[in-house]
């Protein structure tokens, strides 16, 4: 089963990472300053020692002028995302607050609309973190957190398929 639940989350980032070269890159002039916001703050969550705290509360400072439904989806799928992107390291430290971080902003984003590409990354992340949150869980507790797991990876599969992504892999699409 965890084998199956791995291929699915590979399935769902080959699938939104393909659509990301579908969508393309157009944005509006306010679209580009959020976007511009949202690389100077991930540009930040690189090497070791990153304050994840500081650019959760520099993102969620952005909802003040950004309060567009689909600005607050962005807003809180990029949180979840300064969470899970470096992924999770329990020889640094007790990753416990992580995880519940990233399910935290995830499950806020999907609240609200996102693009294809952004929710299907957010699934992804979402079920990782479930997945490594009950890895040493054993039994009937297995089962249940199964259960748990399970569910963005098919909601992540369904959004792919509701989106008519090709089921034979294509080669990548050119640049930007």
């Amino acid at each position: 089963m965890r084998e199956f639940i791995g291929h699915m989350l590979i399935t769902i980032m080959s699938a939104s990472l393909f659509l990301l070269g579908v969508l393309g890159c157009i944005s509006n002039a306010e679209e580009g300053k959020l976007d511009q916001r949202f690389v100077e703050i991930r540009s930040q969550n690189m090497g070791v020692g990153t304050d994840w705290g500081e650019l959760e509360i520099e993102c969620l400072k952005l909802l003040k002028k950004f309060d567009s439904p689909e600005d607050k989806g962005e807003i809180y799928a990029t949180v979840a995302f300064i969470y899970s992107d470096k992924g999770y390291n329990p020889l640094a430290g007790d990753i416990t607050g992580q995880l519940s971080k990233t399910i935290e902003y995830c499950k806020k984003a999907l609240e609200y609309p996102l693009n294809v590409v952004t929710a299907c990354q957010i699934y992804s992340s979402w079920a990782d973190a479930l997945q490594i949150k009950y890895r040493n869980t054993d039994g009937g507790k297995f089962a249940t957190a199964r259960r748990q797991i399970i569910i963005p990876c098919l909601e992540g599969l369904k959004l792919i398929l509701d989106n008519k992504v090709p089921e034979k892999r294509q080669p990548p699409p050119p640049r930007c």
